[in-house]
Parts: C-alpha cells; structure tokens; sequence
C-alpha cells in the first residue's frame, strides 16, 4: 500500500507542476505548447504500472478505451493536439489509479469544459480558439484534491 501511494503521489506532484508550466506556456506563447512535456509524462504515467498492480485485461483494455477516446477527440476536432496529448496521459493515469478516480475526472472536466466554452462563447462573445491548458489544470487539480491524492 505504501509503495501505491508513493507512485500515485509522484505521478500527481510532477503532473501539476508539469501542467502549471504548460499553462504558463500555453498563455505566454499563444497557445504553442513544447509537446514533449506530454511524451514524459506519459512515461511517468506508465511507470504506475510498476506500483499499481492491476491485470493485463485491464491495462489493454484501458489503454484501448484510452486510445478510442483520444481518436475521437482528434476527429471533433475541439481540443488542439497537445491538450490532446495531456488529457491522454491524465486519463490513462486516472484510470491506472482507480477507474472511478477516471469517472470522476472525466465529469470534472466535462463539467468544467462546457462551462468554459459557454462563458466564452456567451459572456464574452469571443468565439476565436482560446488557451485551454488552464482549463486543464483546473480540472486536474480538482480530481486529484477531491480524491486525496495530493
């Protein structure tokens, strides 16, 4: 149990701070984002592997649902492709941890999303793409708090 809760505690402490600095980039940089943050954080999320023992059905079939999900992410084309890349690893990590750690960061960011682009859209009346990094971060840092992770 120990060896669960230091795994799950790195991957959320780098995650964030990984996040915050992709926010940062995102805003500062109009919306480029130095993508190979994502590709690393993908390799820490797949090092949960080795601390959450979980069988192999599940891994395949996770990183199935993982993969369909991000396609179509791709092919709705809302989210630009290094939010993409991020809410991949977060998903698979959530999913790693605990499948209704999962369910729960998927309302969190639906929830969150829908407000946002509803607010843009009908406050702002601002309809150009947007940063959405923060939007991600929020929604991250929401899961893991609500779910004792920090």
């Amino acid at each position: 149990m120990l060896i669960e809760n230091i795994g799950i505690s790195y991957w959320t402490w780098i995650g964030t701070l990984y996040l915050i600095y992709l926010t940062y980039q995102d805003h500062k940089h109009n919306k480029n984002v130095d993508d190979r943050k994502n590709y690393f954080m993908m390799g820490i999320t797949f090092s949960l592997i080795s601390h959450i023992p979980r069988p192999i059905w599940y891994l395949l079939l996770l990183l199935v649902i993982t993969i369909t999900v991000m396609y179509f992410m791709k092919k709705i084309k809302v989210l630009g492709e290094a939010d993409i890349n991020t809410t991949t690893w977060i998903y698979y990590g959530f999913g790693l941890i605990n499948p209704s750690s999962l369910v729960t960061y998927f309302l969190i960011f639906s929830i969150v999303s829908i407000a946002y682009y509803v607010i843009k859209i009908n406050f702002f009346k601002y309809t150009k793409p947007t940063p959405f990094y923060i939007v991600i971060l929020i929604c991250y840092f929401l899961s893991n708090f609500l779910m004792g992770l920090y």
